[in-house]
């Protein structure tokens, strides 16, 4: 069976529109995923889910000068955590399987949004869209990172990540799956998550999807 994966930006506030198009294609393709696995940890959870409204209020505090709508704050909120629950108006009865370590504090809520900011001196609020210019932003700033960085970077974490897939997926991988992780993770580069799934041939086909092609 096949596992589809989707390399994401944690923090893309089209995050959520992104994967529901993701979702819907898959849908209209008739793939009926048994599970779902996410780059988060279950005790983490709610934690992310309260902090929405939170992170609501300071970024309309925060980014003031924006004027921002209550649709763009919408976004913003729905924006945080937004893969634990993208899929439900598609694969409300898909099994969720975490596969991270937790790493929930309160202290992401405001580094966000300061980190949002560096990305949006140049707006310009009579002429561009609020969202779209921060997501492009944000994945321009990925895509840049990701070409300076050293790619061996960071291979401790992707075997980890491998090694709770591989356990967590142990008794179904006879059934299709989707796998949602972050973008560099789902890059085909010796040693990172994609690499290490298709090199183990656990799986017998691995489609992956980069997030940032969608919309």
């Amino acid at each position: 069976m096949t596992l589809h994966i989707a390399g994401n930006l944690h923090y893309d506030p089209l995050g959520r529109a992104r994967l529901k198009k993701w979702f819907e294609d898959l849908k209209n393709k008739n793939i009926q995923p048994s599970y779902l696995l996410l780059e988060y940890n279950k005790t983490d959870l709610l934690a992310f889910l309260n902090a929405r409204k939170e992170f609501r209020n300071l970024c309309e505090e925060e980014y003031k000068k924006y004027e921002l709508s209550d649709a763009d704050l919408d976004i913003l909120e729905k924006s945080f955590g937004y893969e634990l629950d993208s899929h439900l108006d598609y694969f409300d009865n898909i099994d969720i399987l975490y596969y991270d370590k937790p790493n929930f504090k309160n202290s992401m809520i405001k580094d966000l949004i300061h980190t949002n900011r560096m990305y949006l001196e140049n707006y310009d609020k009579n002429s561009e869209n609020f969202i779209e210019i921060l997501s492009k932003e944000l994945w321009k700033y990925s895509n840049k990172l990701w070409e300076s960085c050293n790619k061996d970077f960071g291979i401790g974490r992707d075997q980890y990540l491998f090694e709770q897939i591989k356990d967590k997926t142990k008794k179904i991988i006879n059934n299709n799956g989707l796998l949602i992780t972050g973008c560099n993770h789902a890059r085909n580069y010796p040693n990172k998550l994609v690499n290490l799934l298709e090199k183990s041939k656990i799986y017998k086909n691995i489609e992956i999807t980069n997030l940032e092609c969608i919309l």
